[in-house]
């Protein structure tokens, strides 16, 4: 055989051993995925069959199944989520009710068939007993998959099979057969790019304000940026028994009744979802009912361990007249004059986090109490929002009320509001281009970088061997005479290039488990709880499977799940031997996906006591009493006090932000741009804060350098509204360009962005930009904004691999990871409620 001949063999064996290597580099793509169907074309099906016949061994629910198996257990989905509201791309719950038709009780497999951008789905088992006697109702949980990604979701029952050990997921039951299912619809879901707000109750006390939205390519607040859904009317029945099911909910507001509560009681289970939820962020509002308070009374009421430690007066036949600045913007609506007001002072002996008073009435007399709880709070009203009609007369303003409750600045004016007041204006609004702020989440975690010395390693070994074993070994041999000898010279090139090739690809292939995160690591002074949320990629260097676990505590409440960033970067990709794997539905800390010696990208949600390093306030020498930061001068958020942090590296771009209280509550109007809070912003004087080193906030916020209007954080709250990445047509016209970190640390204060400058960006031509956000919803501190205190945030780079800030493990060997870290953290000062004034509000900011 000539030169050509043994050419083509070894250019096909060269090009299969070339993508071998780029697969172990990259995560497959649609490409790709083309490449190795040509390749299974060409090798047979045999490997392709037999991974199908696994899968579906599996009971991934996704096969054709006949008729009467299906309908052996009977399922119907209820909700899913608390009132049927979960927003798409987070952890949510479903509802449902199945009937077994078998004649004794059993044991069966509840499963939800979730999405993996590398098509080995994961499959949320709950193992569940049926009930010979009636229907059984049973909250299943999972990542709720994007609409532009999977049409519908899977639920599945399954048989369950009893086996010797540990069986499937730990429960001594392996999968069986498909007994019946049932379909979610996935465009029910609430957009991503939606905030939500839970009611328990049948009131909404004015919230529905912030639903607020006018259509313009996303839905959006009129004059603001995101809108929100809020799901009220919610019962006991509403609240999964799992905190994840809430994960969607940045709020929690609850008005039911004492009697209500007597006649359907919260269960032990719910509670601790709530409370749990709490613990990693949740805001918990309670509306006090006018009688039959028992919030406090531990034996009667399940959520009593968060609620702030109070006394409290209970005052009746109250005008409202008094709150006419905390309930209303409209100097003339007519207030209730005889209402039920309960005031609220700290216990005896409470620590400051445990009953921080938010807002007074004018007489000095405490009606928002708030507790610190983790990384949430729970605050708690002692006006009744619904009394004596206020929120069906529309007297009550969300502006006036829950912005000072929740943290929020925006106008929640209809769009028929500002178009009869101002056309232009309304005309201006109606276009506008969605700018992400966490667009960069997958970016930041992306280790494609890492392959570039192979890529480059396959090139250049195919571009000189095709060179040397093609035209230049030609001209050579026929040169010197020796074209006889052609096939020893091409069976030489091959030998070399092949070994070269294979020499090149054993030192480059990494031999170890290695992540690279985006983490962002909160803690509130005084709590004792840190809370993370981060993003990875972990390569794992071997094939078949891997177990990947979080946590530790025993606790069962950390998530861990596959990642797939929001469309259109999540929605191709896979490899075309697809294989499921299992993820416990209550408790998922586990998985064990099938590995390829690629990059499995993670979401994981832990929280526990401070184990990376944490930033504290540091005393002097001797000091026997604990330390703590002081407003030396409120009116121009002066602190007194020395930090310092025992983080594993330097801290840089570092942020205080102080909170000096919020504005004086007015009798009247507010201006257009009005926000509740006086912020200050100060960046320290250094590059690098570096552990042990102390800082003195002393220097830092009362230095002189800058005017207190200079500090305002007015300024920096409208350029963080102007930074996002872009997303469609027009939107860079408007948009800054800037370092992603940027953004990463604006997303603490998202509901304070100021809105656009609509007429001037629409005079200048351009859009005007909406921040959004699909991802980040829980890492907004918003709520903080409505006290004083102060907020430290700074980003830790680590460039090699080391502690990871979340106690993640491979194969039960700690997980080493690099990446971005980003530290959050929240120290209350003193309480100091805002005064009343007589007449309009301050202006705009």
């Amino acid at each position: 055989m000539g030169l050509g001949g043994f050419g083509a063999r070894f250019v096909v064996h060269f090009s299969d051993m070339t993508m071998r290597l780029w697969c172990r580099a990259f995560r497959l793509g649609p490409f790709a995925i083309v490449i190795a169907a040509a390749v299974a074309v060409l090798c047979g099906f045999g490997t392709r069959a037999a991974a199908q016949d696994s899968g579906a061994a599996d009971g991934d629910g996704l096969g054709e199944v006949p008729v009467a198996v299906r309908d052996e257990v009977e399922m119907r989905v209820v909700r899913v989520g608390p009132g049927g509201r979960t927003r798409a791309g987070d952890w949510g719950g479903v509802l449902i009710e199945f009937r077994d038709s078998a004649l004794d009780a059993r044991e069966v497999f509840i499963r939800l068939t979730g999405h993996d951008r590398d098509g080995d789905p994961p499959t949320y088992d709950q193992l569940v007993a049926t009930s010979p006697t009636g229907p059984t109702g049973v909250w299943v949980y999972g990542v709720m998959p994007y609409a532009s990604v999977s049409g519908r979701i899977a639920i599945s029952a399954h048989e369950a099979i009893g086996v010797d050990g540990d069986g499937h997921l730990g429960t001594g039951f392996e999968v069986g057969r498909v007994l019946g299912r049932a379909w979610v619809n996935t465009s029910a879901l609430v957009e991503p790019e939606l905030g939500l707000v839970g009611v328990v109750g049948s009131r909404d006390l004015g919230l529905r304000q912030y639903g607020v939205t006018i259509e313009s390519g996303w839905a959006s607040l009129p004059l603001g940026h995101e809108a929100t859904v809020v799901s009220s009317g919610l019962t006991i029945e509403d609240i999964p028994d799992r905190w994840h099911g809430l994960a969607s909910y940045s709020t929690l507001v609850w008005t039911r009744r004492g009697t209500e509560m007597r006649e359907q009681p919260l269960t032990g289970e719910r509670a601790a979802a709530v409370m749990e939820w709490v613990r990693r962020g949740g805001h918990l509002v309670v509306a006090l009912p006018p009688v039959g308070q028992e919030w406090l009374v531990p034996d009667r009421h399940p959520l009593s361990p968060v609620m702030p430690r109070m006394v409290i007066e209970r005052r009746e036949g109250v005008d409202l007249e008094m709150y006419r600045g905390l309930l209303t913007l409209d100097r003339g609506a007519e207030l209730p004059g005889a209402s039920v007001v309960h005031v609220m002072a700290p216990a005896p002996g409470a620590a400051r986090a445990e009953a921080m008073p938010v807002l007074n009435g004018p007489d000095g007399g405490c009606v928002v109490m708030r507790r610190a709880v983790g990384t949430g709070m729970v605050s708690v009203l002692g006006i009744d929002p619904g009394a004596g009609g206020l929120v069906s007369s529309g007297t009550l303003d969300a502006e006036a009320l829950w912005h000072r409750v929740l943290g929020k600045r925006q106008s929640l004016d209809t769009f028929e509001e500002v178009k009869s007041r101002d056309r232009d204006l309304s005309s201006s609004i109606q276009q506008r281009a969605a700018a992400d702020y966490d667009a960069d989440f997958e970016s930041e975690i992306d280790r494609t970088g890492d392959s570039t010395t192979g890529v480059l390693l396959s090139l250049v070994v195919f571009g000189l061997y095709w060179l040397l074993a093609g035209p230049i070994g030609f001209v050579i041999l026929s040169k010197t005479g020796r074209r006889a000898f052609a096939w020893v010279g091409f069976v030489g090139a091959a030998g070399a290039f092949t070994a070269l090739a294979w020499v090149g690809a054993s030192a480059l292939r990494p031999t170890k488990v290695e992540g690279k995160h985006l983490a962002f690591v909160t803690e509130v002074s005084g709590t004792g709880t840190q809370h993370a949320e981060a993003w990875m990629s972990v390569l794992i260097p071997s094939y078949g499977r891997a177990t990947i676990s979080v946590g530790g505590s025993g606790r069962g409440d950390d998530l861990l799940s596959p990642w797939t960033p929001p469309p259109p970067t999540g929605t191709g990709g896979g490899f075309p031997d697809n294989r499921s794997y299992g993820i416990s539905s209550r408790r998922p800390t586990e998985m064990t996906p099938p590995v390829r010696s690629t990059i499995k990208q993670l979401a994981v949600d832990w929280a526990g006591e401070p184990r990376w390093g944490s930033i504290g306030v540091a005393g002097e020498p001797g000091q026997i009493e604990d330390a703590g930061l002081v407003l030396a001068d409120p009116d121009n958020a002066v602190v007194e006090g020395d930090l310092i942090h025992d983080l594993p590296g330097a801290l840089t771009d570092v942020l205080v932000v102080v909170v000096a209280g919020q504005r004086v509550i007015p009798s009247g109007s507010i201006g257009a741009l009005w926000m509740p809070s006086r912020v200050f912003m100060d960046k320290p004087g250094l590059d690098e804060w570096l552990p042990g080193q102390r800082l003195d906030l002393k220097a830092v916020t009362g230095s002189g350098a800058r005017t207190s209007l200079e500090r305002s954080g007015l300024t920096w709250l409208r350029d963080a509204g102007t930074i996002g990445e872009g997303r469609g047509l027009g939107a860079d016209g408007v948009l800054q360009q800037v370092d992603p970190r940027r953004r990463f640390t604006a997303m603490a204060f998202f509901d304070m962005f100021e809105r656009p400058d609509f007429l001037q960006i629409r005079n200048a031509g351009r859009t005007a930009p909406l921040a959004t956000r699909r991802v980040g919803h829980g890492l907004d501190l918003s709520a903080w904004l409505t006290q004083p205190c102060v907020i430290v945030i700074g980003h830790l780079v680590q460039d090699d691999a080391g502690p990871c800030p979340v106690p993640a493990s491979v194969d039960g060997e700690a997980l080493l990871s690099r990446g971005r870290t980003v530290v959050r953290w929240v120290y209350p000062l003193e309480p100091s409620p805002p005064a009343y004034v007589d007449g309009p509000g301050p202006g705009d900011g």
